[in-house]
């Protein structure tokens, strides 16, 4: 508390100079009496009163020790040890009485305040116990006009007396008690007391901090470098030369961008199609303040606003913002049942756990696709019922996910009556060519704001400032910066705290001087919550649960918001985090964690990193494992390589990277997470089961990218380390990926007992995944071998088990191969229905891979089921699903089934071009072991009898023989006995038949045995 603050609370603010020339601070203040007030000239008996009652009632004069950026100045008497050589002790004794006293009462006049005496020097501070935003100004002026008086002293004394004056601008700590002497610490003490020392006589030196300050106020000579004492490189410094007048600017207005956006909302109701608009400028310059009215002429031309604020610490960001925005769209929009699910879960609305299944079995980029068509149907529905304006501040902190969410704003913006507006400071752009590259065909405008000009300062001044105020001083001081004016006009301002002069702390400063004890310990506290605070919050961490931030609102400190309260502008919460001390910092980041605990584990985490708190990365390890579990696999990543810097622990430190690599292959990031598995493996250097588990995970991710020979090496390695101890359960995934990478090599049986392994492990430890992902691996092993019956029970199984335990992603890799089974028990029906649930199941969470054999196992029903152009429907979609994923190797199979569909369809030529085609393909891709007797045996149906027909047919017999999928046998054998019976070639229908039957002995099918039936009808004639 200060005189100036009391005198502003009473609203007697005009008594503010007396107390300051009789050098009255609080403490003396407080001994005043009733003769004291009229001999100030306080002639007002009311005034007298209510004076003398605020200063008897002011709290204990406790010291005040804080961070604040302050102007420092040393004004140094020069050749005073000569001169007093020729002088009696007590002339010069009364000289440098007489200089102190002179220095003193001007750097006092000027507001500033004497810090110490050093011989014949004298050491001053502008900017503490109180700022008044001009620090560097009021500053220089003096040294201005110290030289003049300290000449005119010395001819008062008969003498020659002249001063060096040295001015550093810096952050301080300033420990202060009222009616006690102020003291400061800091390398601008240093700095301004060098500069004095270098200084010619009669000269002041500035640094360049109190140049920038000042800007055009003062003339300076050109920049000189000293080597200085104490400092390691030249420092760079102006002599002063004079004070100038401030010179005029070329300001740009508003009106332009005012009209500019009814243009813009005209052509969106008329054309139905709207914009992106970009508002840049740099910090301050009324970005917002346009914004706002932007925002209101919208809602008065008929659009529905949503504004949303970017901020750049202590807020989740992207996800509260959308869900934000969905729940207010959401409230009058008619929204079609398969974009709901979606819609709810990006607002945060109840979700059941079977729909919660199918979201989080989803790959992340089908999460993302479905998130986008849910979205643009809420943003077209909603733009129906009313033109829209979506406004995003401050995007120059936008992340990735922001980026990504106002790009999907903007594109949407092409075709509905719908403007996005995003506000962002030319500094740090996030929204550059790259950005707008992914908006097209949306037409984009960027608006650059500059400074307003004097009409417009006069006007906005007015506006702002009551009786007493200043306006033009203010207004030529703000160089048309509507934030600097703002706050000069209520004795305060705002700044980051990087890359924007003192002089801005400074004004920031002023601000919070005027606030109580009380209030500004809960500014340092909101500021260390973040730009956006929960009043709660800050009540936790002052334990006082009776707090109100009234004033620090009615102060345009804070203001509140939809979201909560906000400081006013995003640079003086940067500002005031820069003034709370180390000790306090660190208490109230303790408590800020204590209070997230229980509601955001990532703000608990990011405060305890704020302070290396030694808990820091557990909380880490808890809030990456929490996103992980909301399918928020981005924030996990980020979480978890944020809190391995502070893991001390070699198992933290295994979790955290072991949380980020599987959370990198959730994102379908496989080399990344290779490299994070690799990593996790070798911080595990004697902890087995993180060991374990970082190499499994390599596996899966080296298998995901074909890397089969690295995979294979890995297992080994990890089967012979998990063998000697308590690992069933990583034996059993083990066993698993053994015998995943042996299938494709045709192995089938040794691929069966490595599943069987895997299942028999995984029963043992009762892991329903495991066990699930065994018996996935053991049907494809029987179906590879034939086992038709065998592979059906089993899928049946596994089918059951993720029904119980919610494995949708288990269940998609799954449900085609018990509808592909299924046709060989001729159940056309049953395996119609897997292979279309299976196929929309797999489209849903993004398994491109399940959906093409869907897609050609729905292909092959129909066909044989007589509905040849829905199988050509179905292939066709698999090959648009297929050439979309890469997925070339499937593509020979969909090709065989659109081939003979066509062939079905009586288009032979087209037909045999397809099955050409689909062979050149099939050794391209090298699947012959695959599908090679059955697409040869395709090939040559098409073909007719005839030698080439021959010939398919016995490259179809070497392949069979020398070891092929089991469907094969099945299908070729059939297309060889329709061959036959069209060539009316009785003995090869028979060989054909006792061929299946060979096949098919140990476990016959119906439809093996209807084929051989068939076969032998038309042989025996």
């Amino acid at each position: 508390m200060s005189v100036e603050k009391v005198l502003l609370d009473l609203g007697l603010s005009q008594y503010a100079e007396r107390f300051l020339e009789n050098h009255i601070d609080l403490a003396l203040a407080a001994d005043l009496t009733d003769a004291d007030l009229k001999e100030m000239g306080v002639s007002s008996l009311g005034h007298r009163r209510r004076l003398l009652a605020a200063f008897a009632d002011q709290p204990g004069n406790d010291a005040v020790v804080e961070r604040r950026d302050v102007v420092v100045l040393f004004a140094d008497l020069v050749g005073f040890t000569q001169m007093t050589q020729a002088l009696d002790a007590e002339d010069a004794y009364g000289l440098i009485q007489a200089f102190l006293h002179l220095v003193d009462d001007t750097v006092r006049q000027s507001g500033g305040t004497v810090e110490r005496h050093l011989g014949d020097a004298v050491m001053a501070i502008f900017g503490a116990p109180l700022a008044r935003g001009d620090e560097a100004i009021r500053a220089v002026k003096f040294a201005h006009r110290v030289h003049g008086l300290v000449a005119e002293l010395g001819r008062k004394h008969g003498t020659d007396l002249q001063v060096r004056v040295g001015v550093a601008y810096g952050q301080v700590i300033v420990r202060s008690q009222p009616g006690e002497d102020i003291s400061v610490v800091g390398s601008s003490v240093n700095l301004a007391a060098r500069l004095s020392s270098v200084a010619r006589a009669g000269e002041t030196l500035l640094s360049t901090h109190v140049t920038q300050a000042c800007g055009s106020a003062i003339r300076i000579a050109d920049k000189s470098e000293h080597v200085l004492k104490g400092f390691d490189e030249p420092v760079i410094c102006h002599r002063l030369l004079g004070l100038a007048r401030d010179t005029p600017q070329d300001f740009i207005g508003r009106k332009p961008e005012i009209a500019y956006l009814t243009e813009v909302l005209t052509a969106a109701q008329a054309e139905g199609k709207g914009q992106l608009v970009i508002l840049q400028g740099e910090a301050g310059i009324g970005k917002s303040t346009l914004l706002a009215r932007w925002i209101a002429s919208a809602k008065e031309a008929g659009f529905v606003t949503h504004t949303s604020h970017i901020l750049d610490f202590g807020v989740a960001q992207t996800q509260a913002v959308r869900a934000r925005l969905v729940r207010r769209l959401l409230a009058g929009a008619e929204i079609a049942d398969k974009h709901r699910l979606w819609l709810s879960a990006m607002a945060g609305l109840p979700v059941s756990p079977s729909e919660m299944a199918i979201i989080d079995a989803a790959t992340p980029e089908i999460q993302a696709r479905n998130r986008q068509e849910a979205f643009a149907a809420l943003l077209g529905a909603a733009a129906q019922l009313s033109p829209l304006l979506l406004a995003f501040e401050d995007a120059h902190w936008a992340d990735e996910d922001m980026l990504a969410l106002l790009a999907d704003c903007s594109r949407l913006a092409a075709d509905l009556p719908l403007i996005v507006i995003a506000t962002t400071r030319i500094e740090g752009n996030r929204l550059g060519d790259d950005w707008l590259a992914q908006i097209a065909p949306t037409r984009i405008s960027t608006r650059t704001l500059g400074p307003l000009d004097e009409k417009d300062c006069r006007l906005f001044a007015s506006s702002l400032a009551g009786d007493g105020f200043d306006i033009e001083n203010a207004v030529r001081r703000s160089s048309g910066h509507p934030l600097y004016l703002e706050q000069l006009l209520r004795h305060g301002q705002e700044d980051t705290t990087s890359g924007l002069p003192h002089s801005i702390h400074t004004i920031i400063q002023a601000r919070i001087d005027l606030l109580d004890m009380a209030d500004r310990r809960a500014t340092r506290a909101a500021a260390v919550l973040g730009q956006q605070i929960e009043i709660d919050a800050i009540r936790h961490i002052l334990e006082d649960r009776s707090y109100s931030p009234h004033s620090l609102i009615e102060r345009r400190i804070l203001q509140e918001t939809e979201a909560g309260l906000t400081f006013h502008h995003a640079l003086i919460r940067d500002c005031v985090y820069e003034t709370v001390l180390r000790e306090e910092r660190k208490l109230f980041h303790h408590a800020a964690a204590d209070w997230y605990a229980s509601r955001n584990l990532a703000l608990q985490a990011d405060h305890l990193a704020q302070i290396d708190a030694p808990e820091t990365a557990d909380a880490y390890l808890r809030a990456a494992s929490a996103a992980a579990n909301d399918r928020q696999h981005g924030e996990a990543v980020r979480l978890a390589a944020a809190g391995q810097p502070h893991a001390q622990a070699q198992d933290l430190r295994c979790k955290l990277l072991l949380t980020e690599a599987d959370a990198l292959f959730r994102l379908n990031r496989p080399n990344a997470a290779i490299d994070a598995y690799r990593r996790a493996a070798e911080a595990a250097t004697g902890l087995c089961k993180f060991w374990l588990s970082a190499t499994i995970g390599e596996i899966t991710a080296l298998r995901l990218v074909d890397r089969v020979e690295e995979a294979s090496a890995r297992i080994a390695a990890a089967e012979e380390i998990a063998q000697g101890g308590d690992h069933d359960l990583e034996l059993s995934h083990l066993a698993y990926l053994r015998g995943s990478l042996l299938f494709p090599t045709g192995d089938f049986q040794a691929s069966l007992l490595a599943h069987d392994e895997a299942l028999r492990l995984a029963e043992r430890v009762g892991n329903p995944e495991r066990i699930a992902d065994a018996l996935s691996g053991r049907g494809d092993a029987l179906y590879a071998q034939g086992r038709m019956s065998s592979s059906r029970t089993v899928f049946d199984d596994c089918l059951r088990l993720c029904e119980e335990h919610g494995l949708a992603r288990i269940k998609a890799q799954n449900l085609f191969m018990r509808g592909t089974v299924r046709i060989y028990a001729l159940d056309w029906e049953g395996a119609l229905s897997d292979a279309l649930q299976s196929a929309e199941l797999a489209r849903t969470i993004g398994n491109a891979r399940a959906e093409v054999v869907s897609r050609l196992t729905a292909s092959w029903v129909h066909a044989w089921t007589g509905n040849p152009a829905e199988a050509i429907e179905q292939a066709e979609i698999g090959l648009t699903v297929a050439g979309g994923a890469g997925a070339v190797r499937f593509k020979p199979f969909l090709s065989e089934a659109l081939g003979h569909a066509q062939l079905l369809m009586d288009e032979r030529a087209t037909a045999l071009r397809t099955l050409e085609a689909a062979v050149s393909d099939m050794y391209e891709a090298g699947v012959e072991r695959f599908i090679g007797p059955w697409l040869l045996g395709s090939l040559a149906l098409s073909l007719g009898p005839g030698e080439r027909q021959r010939a398919l047919h016995e490259q179809a017999e070497t392949l069979l023989e020398t070891g092929a999928v089991g469907h094969n046998h099945y299908q070729f054998r059939r297309l060889a006995i329709d061959a036959a019976i069209e060539a009316n070639d009785r003995t090869l229908a028979s060989d054909q038949a006792a061929a299946l039957e060979r096949y098919t002995r140990s476990e016959p099918t119906l439809w093996s045995d209807r084929e051989i039936a068939r076969a032998r009808e038309f042989a025996n004639g």
